[in-house]
């Protein structure tokens, strides 16, 4: 798919946030941003989530698959998606700590931002403690995790890469107090700010300490002398005052600054863009997936942007209609596009439409991509397209007028297309891999390469499983000694959503139990080629249609999806049987606890292939 000279060129970006996402949905909420007209996703990386210990850092998924930050900005890149990332350090969001790690306002208590009773500044949102801005301390630890960002993510830069632009978010600042005047003012009274930061810039704004005295109306000998005021009330105005709500408003700006410096420093080429940019009220139109309930470990709730577009299931919200009509614009609902119009609305209506000379075709693209027929019918100059918002086919995602159904589909209409093929082929090749590690695992066997091997996630995220697994097993040891076989069930399980899915080892089986799960090991090496010849056959047709000449044609993309459908479809049928019969061997007390484990493998695959696209 070609590429745009200028990558911030109509950027319409829409929030994702990765981590709060079980990753077998992860191209089914993709597409849905697709559909509501972005073509850019804007990500937190958030810090606390990739920094869960002092010295510890993923953006791989060896401590868990939802900090695989690479595989997701493979699948962006996959699906056409431009992205920008917000890499903290305080991002808000509902996380704990605003994103900045718990931990490390615990270790150094001398970092947190403190209030005029010298008490920790809290997260209004997570009450966690708030980080003074640029105490070296804090400092210290941010360039500590933007060098391991930068030594994972910088070769994700466009044009090698989906990362077009990085934004760096304000620091922590807490709930604002007034001063007189009525400005609103962050105000931070750690030590740091007021006896070393402060000082400082009065210098840099008189021209002597007399300057100051008359100013202030003082004796100070010295800039040393002149102590940060805190009489924050409205009431008294004072010189001190109006100094000090200007230098608060500085340590912001400049802290902000500060970041994205350290970040061109470690290589990054790309805009780094502050609050307040070019395109920041495109990148503010966020909240695009509801999340209920989220990752314990990310979230100061349960719960995340509950009025979004996006339902927790990939469903369209009662916002996702006119975030679409926003970002695709047009009159009426309707939009002319190349090759054609495209129509998308509220409600079901007739729609008039020119009728050009040449061999024109209309349809319905479902929210399922599947592309049908519409109904029509000509009149003179004049084509009236029936457009069905839903109907027993499924909800309808837009409708398409295109002026010849032959020729080959361009611009919107093609990226729009190719990136929802692309989606498929991502979602099927995951699931091709995952059942290959089945396969591989029960039968001892090292199936030949299907050309899947170089996925990025795929070593990290099994080695990262495989010692998950060990300790899942460890744990089951030591509650069997202890005879708290329920509560191992309950745990090996996962009713905590969300789970992380662990392959267990044969050896956690006996002879017996390996012989009843030999249907899944047989099933997972039938599907896993299978899926991942389709999704390279479908990633050809996206790629080589342009290169060919040919293009992507109305019959090309129908061709595609409906292999993707039926291998889907196939693969989890089998699939389903194959979990059917240990959900069965299980109830009837014939397979260990560790069972459970391979049954949210099985379960995390399916929800994969059938998420969004195949009802």
């Amino acid at each position: 798919m070609s590429s745009p000279a200028d990558p911030m060129t109509e950027l319409q970006p829409l929030e994702l946030h990765y981590f709060r996402i079980p990753r077998e949905r992860w191209e089914l909420m993709l597409a849905r941003l697709r559909q509501m007209g972005a073509n850019a996703v804007s990500t937190i990386v958030p810090w606390a989530w990739h920094a869960p210990s002092a010295g510890v850092f993923d953006l791989t998924g060896l401590t868990h698959p939802l900090r695989n930050v690479a595989d997701f900005l493979a699948v962006c890149q996959a699906m056409a998606f431009r992205v920008i990332i917000r890499p903290a350090p305080y991002v808000g969001a509902g996380l704990l700590g605003g994103g900045v790690p718990p931990w490390l306002l615990y270790a150094y208590p001398e970092a947190c931002a403190l209030g005029p009773d010298d008490q920790p500044r809290r997260d209004p949102e997570s009450g966690g403690g708030l980080p003074s801005a640029e105490h070296p301390t804090y400092l210290k630890h941010l360039d500590l995790w933007y060098q391991a960002l930068s030594a994972e993510l910088a070769s994700w830069q466009w044009p090698a890469g989906p990362i077009v632009a990085v934004w760096v978010d304000r620091p922590a600042t807490g709930d604002a107090q007034v001063v007189a005047g009525g400005v609103p003012v962050h105000w931070d009274y750690n030590p740091h700010v007021v006896k070393v930061q402060w000082p400082v810039w009065l210098r840099q704004q008189y021209q002597g300490i007399d300057a100051l005295n008359a100013a202030w109306q003082t004796d100070h000998r010295s800039f040393g002398e002149a102590a940060f005021p805190r009489q924050t009330a409205t009431g008294r105005s004072s010189p001190e005052l109006g100094d000090a709500a200007r230098f608060m408003a500085h340590t912001v700006a400049h802290a902000t600054e500060a970041y994205a410096a350290m970040l061109r420093e470690m290589g990054w080429t790309v805009p780094i863009a502050k609050e307040g940019g070019a395109w920041s009220v495109a990148v503010q139109l966020n909240h695009a997936v509801q999340i209920d309930p989220e990752v314990p470990q990310v979230g100061a709730g349960v719960r995340w942007a509950m009025d979004a577009p996006v339902r927790a299931d990939g469903s369209p919200g009662r916002q996702f209609w006119a975030v679409k009509t926003a970002l695709l614009g047009g009159e009426r609902g309707t939009k002319p596009v190349e090759g054609g119009i495209l129509v998308a609305g509220l409600e079901s209506r007739r729609v008039r439409l020119a009728r050009p000379a040449s061999d024109y075709g209309t349809f319905r693209l479902l929210l399922d991509g599947q592309l049908l027929d519409a109904s029509s019918r000509a009149r003179g100059k004049f084509v009236y397209l029936d457009y069905v918002v839903a109907d027993r086919a499924g909800e309808t995602e837009i409708g398409l007028f295109v002026n010849d159904r032959t020729a080959p589909l361009g611009g919107f209409l093609r990226e729009h297309l190719v990136s929802l093929l692309m989606g498929k082929a991502e979602a099927l090749r995951w699931a091709s891999v995952r059942c290959r590690a089945v396969a591989e695992a029960f039968s001892g066997v090292t199936f030949p390469p299907t050309g899947l091997d170089d996925v990025p996630f795929t070593d990290d995220l099994l080695a990262a499983e495989q010692s998950l697994a060990e300790a899942r097993r460890a744990a089951q040891r030591a509650a069997t000694s202890l005879g708290r076989l329920e509560r191992l069930a309950s745990e090996v399980r996962g009713e905590m959503w969300p789970t992380v899915p662990v392959l267990p080892e044969p050896a956690a089986f006996s002879p017996q139990e390996l012989e009843r799960l030999a249907i899944v090991r047989d099933v997972c090496a039938q599907v896993s080629p299978r899926l991942g010849e389709a999704a390279q056959s479908i990633q050809a047709i996206c790629q080589n249609s342009e290169l060919s000449g040919q293009g992507l044609t109305v019959d090309t993309y129908r061709a595609a999806w409906t292999r993707a459908h039926g291998v889907a479809r196939e693969a989890s049928a089998l699939l389903m049987e194959a979990l059917a019969r240990v959900r069965s061997d299980q109830a009837a007390g014939a397979l260990s606890p560790a069972a459970w484990s391979l049954e949210n493998w099985l379960t995390c695959i399916l929800n994969g292939l059938t998420a969004g696209w195949l009802g």
